[in-house]
């Protein structure tokens, strides 16, 4: 790595990293001795590493707690061929996915609090040449696809009529949703929790542009967490939630929950999980979820 600028020595690889996505991950420290993120790329992910490092920027500039950009390009590697780096600062943090049982209830809204306005924030970011009626076209086809290929698997989930159902009567939920800028993975796997009170937001690799509400979908990995996702949404919201997000995210979280089928089958995990889902909504008779703890609404 000694033709990345501004990387002096190579402190440790990140192995086996769940947020890897195909990089290279390193800990490294300039001439100065300050540890920064090293991520390492082939040639071909340049323009998608490029927007991804612009957007963090802007989300960094924004105020979010984040690692600050440094440094992008690319580089000759140890065959003599192109690479894309990217060099960001370190964050010296605990995953907060781990450390989430040892903090009480109100210590998990608080933090949720923060999560929600700081994706916010995210979120003002306007999208790139996307407008609301992509948005609409492009999920009405992602959702006649899925109907499709949950067909094709010949085996049925109990409850897949309600989740039909409840998909067919709201599309026109889709209509003229605002486009912007998407974390698109945000939860606790993501984030990094300093002083045991600031969290710090992190990969930005699974980026998109869409409806901000659709952040919200990935509530399934914390929903045995309802004060954390609870204050995430009154954070976001700034306890005031439009009536219209309970509905529209369960349209979005009923397309997602095909996935479980068409990618894994119907496993015990996979059912197991879609089962949840539905309960959570008492069989898509009420739009907002068993989780979310309306009582600190205000």
């Amino acid at each position: 790595m000694k033709n990345i600028p501004n990387c002096k020595k190579i402190l440790f690889e990140i192995k086996n990293d769940e947020h890897n996505q195909g990089e290279q991950r390193y800990c490294v420290e300039n001439a100065d001795g300050q540890r920064m993120f090293l991520r390492v790329s082939p040639k071909e992910a340049y323009e998608g590493k490029k927007i991804e490092h612009e957007m963090m920027e802007q989300v960094y500039n924004l105020g979010v707690l984040t690692s600050k950009p440094i440094d992008f390009g690319f580089f000759d590697n140890e065959n003599g061929e192109k690479s894309v780096y990217s060099l960001i600062s370190w964050i010296d943090g605990e995953d907060m996915e781990k450390i989430i049982t040892s903090l009480t209830e109100a210590e998990q809204y608080a933090i949720g609090l923060k999560c929600g306005a700081d994706l916010r924030l995210i979120n003002s970011i306007p999208a790139l040449d996307k407008t609301a009626e992509d948005w609409e076209t492009d999920v009405n086809a992602e959702i006649d696809w899925k109907f499709q290929e949950y067909r094709k698997l010949n085996n049925h989930f109990i409850h897949e009529e309600c989740i039909f159902d409840y998909i067919e009567k709201n599309r026109h939920l889709l209509k003229n949703r605002p486009q912007c800028f998407l974390h698109y993975d945000y939860n606790l796997r993501n984030i990094l929790l300093v002083n045991k009170s600031e969290p710090y937001i992190i990969d930005f690799g699974d980026h998109d542009f869409g409806d901000a509400w659709r952040e919200f979908t990935f509530t399934k990995w914390t929903v045995e967490y309802p004060h954390f996702l609870t204050g995430m949404l009154n954070g976001y919201f700034n306890h005031s939630i439009p009536e219209a997000f309970f509905p529209t995210l369960l349209l979005y979280a009923c397309s997602h929950s095909l996935q479980y089928f068409i990618f894994d089958g119907f496993t015990e995990a996979s059912i197991k999980t879609v089962t949840d889902f539905v309960k959570y909504h008492d069989y898509m008779s009420n739009p907002m979820p068993a989780w979310y703890l309306s009582h600190y609404a205000k």
